[in-house]
């Protein structure tokens, strides 16, 4: 357990190193990339909705407001919360990489409707927006990548098991 608690503080502090330390960060480009990627993702999402919108960079354009895609905001932090414990715990490389590049793609999926639960929100509710940005969404974020890497626990230790 210990060598799990220091491996799992080691890579959530390499990994925001590298996508939250503003000079890294710029020099890797992640936020530009990935942020863009991510509302653009997103727009096709609201646009299912029936909320007109369009993605320029990393802003999404509604009709009544712009919401710009920034770090915590387009899922990578959840994800990096998640792959940290998933690399950290003591199990074969195949099911870090299969487990990481599954619960990755579910957690964005899920920001991804997040970022379209807050569009709804600004252009229907728009006086619940910061409630449901800072608190409510954010939460349900952290919380879904803990769920996940309980999953992957079990999973894992069900594996184990039954060898």
């Amino acid at each position: 357990m210990k060598r799990f608690m220091t491996l799992y503080i080691l890579y959530l502090a390499i990994a925001f190193f590298l996508v939250d330390f503003a000079p890294m960060r710029e020099a890797l480009h992640i936020e530009s990339f990935y942020n863009s990627f991510i509302a653009s993702l997103s727009a096709s999402f609201i646009q299912m909705l029936g909320i007109a919108v369009t993605a320029t960079n990393d802003t999404l354009h509604l009709p009544h407001a712009d919401m710009i895609i920034k770090f915590g905001c387009n899922g990578l932090e959840a994800v990096l919360i998640y792959l940290a414990g998933v690399f950290a715990y003591p199990t074969k490389l195949k099911s870090k990489i299969i487990y990481g590049i599954l619960g990755t793609v579910i957690l964005e999926v899920i920001n991804i409707a997040r970022i379209a639960l807050l569009a709804w929100t600004i252009e229907y509710y728009p006086k619940y927006f910061d409630l449901m940005h800072t608190y409510v969404t954010q939460s349900v974020m952290i919380v879904l990548a803990f769920l996940a890497f309980l999953f992957y626990l079990q999973r894992v230790s069900d594996a184990k098991t039954a060898a």
